[in-house]
């Protein structure tokens, strides 16, 4: 049999014009009877043994698909083990797929398999999770690296763990933000410290410092190496390292930091990360040379189900589903809105980005969002409330969204007032929504259950893809996902994104 392909699926009046409609009957969950199940899950099976890695992915996704619709997650067990997707397998444990082995050889067998993904801290690892670890700690830990994983997959702990091994490292992040967060990583890691310093600020640093672990953006390295002539590290990690390719000053700056790091230290080791590249020799500057060793990554294991919506040219808007593997669009029945702010307070899930491209675009969405939405009543936002009041002031706006379960977060706020308000949000479970731009959305790690995206650009551009897939990445983290094991989790592993079509969206998206 010749290998599938997109072109022979997608063909309207083709060979696989039934198992289309099929497919589209499942993702809708829509009525099938058993016969036209089990057809589904044995072309799933064909497609997981294609050649063509997207024709594999296509046919996890029905699997994931269907064990979500139907409560019956056998198949998914199996093809999560034969995959190497082991945190899906340990969560199943607690449902009824291994009561048929229970106290029996094979049950054990299995867990003991299981077990050895477990790491430190009590969390299992994928099968390329654990590769890309014993690649750091090991094969490759004398060499450049640039490490391409999806988001969520898991970097930072790769960072946190291989940084402690040598005296002196760098962690170089694109934000403030990431710096608290970053050290807290180290903090809570569970490793023996007491011998190392941490620091997050360029004043910070001292020549005598032995055992450092310097957490910086690339203002803060640079101010450091400027002021210290003499400094140098043994390992420097790059985090989101595709922003190198941006052709504006903090790309620049970034790039300038790395050849100094390098003229300081012929031996320091580099490692790179990103969830997109092409080429890891796209990050080779004019005067450094790295050699490194590309360490891709191409688990799939959450499918997004992307939805749009236009509420600009009726009143009343229907809701489609976006498949992107088939490339098209499904009307959804029955499913009508009359406005954006009623579309988001319907679709609303526990927690929720709401994304747009600039500061003042945020607040006016906010101050529409507060009049639908209830007040809140939380000790813990009552004493957000005051402190807010007391270090800005009685009439910030903020403090209106707060009492109605809303946050904002945008460059235009003080520093302090972003770190507390992704406190409040992580923290409160009555704070439902937060209103980003993409200040927050790059490596900060919030809990988010769903993504309304009200502008498809970044700056006075269109979002690229990458960036693309980066901001949709940010939701339903791995970590979300699997800490706990609760199997109710794992309807996550399908995330919902919604792209409305609103005054704030530009007349046309043109995806780089």
């Amino acid at each position: 049999m010749p290998d599938i392909t997109f072109t022979t699926l997608r063909k309207k009046d083709g060979d696989f014009t039934a198992f289309r409609e099929l497919y589209t009957k499942l993702l809708l969950n829509q009525q099938l009877d058993e016969f036209q199940l089990q057809k589904l899950l044995q072309i799933a099976i064909v497609f997981l043994n294609s050649k063509r890695e997207l024709v594999r992915f296509f046919g996890y996704r029905i699997i994931l698909q269907y064990a979500l619709a139907k409560n019956d997650f056998t198949a998914l067990n199996d093809i999560s083990l034969n995959l190497g997707y082991i945190p899906i397998s340990k969560i199943l444990e607690k449902t009824s797929i291994n009561s048929e082995f229970q106290g029996e050889f094979f049950k054990e067998f299995l867990s003991s398999y299981k077990n050895s993904f477990r790491t430190s801290a009590g969390t299992f690892l994928t099968e390329g999770q654990r590769a890309l670890q014993r690649d750091l700690f090991d094969k490759k830990k004398d060499s450049n690296n640039v490490v391409i994983a999806p988001t969520s997959y898991g970097k930072s702990e790769a960072i946190v763990s291989t940084a402690l091994e040598v005296p002196k490292s760098c962690i170089i992040v694109p934000t403030k933000a990431l710096l608290a967060q970053t050290k807290k990583r180290f903090l809570n890691s569970g490793a023996d410290l007491s011998a190392k310093t941490i620091i997050i600020h360029h004043e910070m640093y001292s020549p005598s410092q032995d055992n450092l672990i310097a957490i910086l953006t690339q203002e803060r390295l640079l101010s450091l190496l400027q002021e210290n002539p003499k400094a140098y590290f043994d390992k420097v990690y790059v985090d989101e390292a595709h922003n190198l390719l941006e052709k504006d000053s903090r790309a620049n700056l970034l790039a300038s930091c790395l050849v100094l790091l390098k003229y300081r230290n012929k031996n320091t080791v580099f490692n790179f990360f990103t969830p997109f590249l092409n080429d890891a020799r796209n990050l080779e500057t004019k005067f450094l040379s790295l050699n490194a060793a590309e360490l891709r990554k191409n688990e799939y294991i959450k499918s997004e189900k992307i939805f749009l919506i236009d509420f600009r040219r009726s009143d009343e808007a229907l809701l489609h589903l976006y498949d992107q593997f088939m490339n098209e669009f499904i009307e959804i029945p029955e499913a009508t809105y009359r406005s954006d702010v009623e579309f988001i307070n319907r679709q609303a899930a526990h927690k929720n980005i709401i994304y747009f491209n600039t500061p003042k675009d945020v607040e006016s969405y906010c101050s529409q969002l507060i009049k639908s939405r209830p007040l809140i009543t939380s000790d813990f936002v009552s004493k957000a409330y005051e402190s807010i009041k007391n270090y800005i002031h009685k009439d910030y706006f903020l403090l209106r969204c707060l009492s109605r379960g809303i946050v904002y977060h945008h460059g235009s706020m003080p520093d302090n007032v972003k770190l507390y308000i992704e406190q409040l949000y992580i923290e409160e479970p009555q704070i439902q929504f937060i209103v980003t731009t993409s200040t927050l959305l790059e490596g900060v790690n919030i809990p988010a259950d769903q993504i309304f995206i009200m502008s498809t650009s970044k700056g006075i551009r269109d979002l690229s893809s990458s960036q693309f897939k980066n901001l949709i990445g940010r939701v339903c983290r791995y970590g979300d996902i699997f800490s706990g094991g609760n199997p109710e989790n794992l309807q996550k592993l399908m995330p919902k994104i919604f792209l409305l079509g609103t005054e704030y969206s530009r007349s046309k998206y043109r995806g780089r």
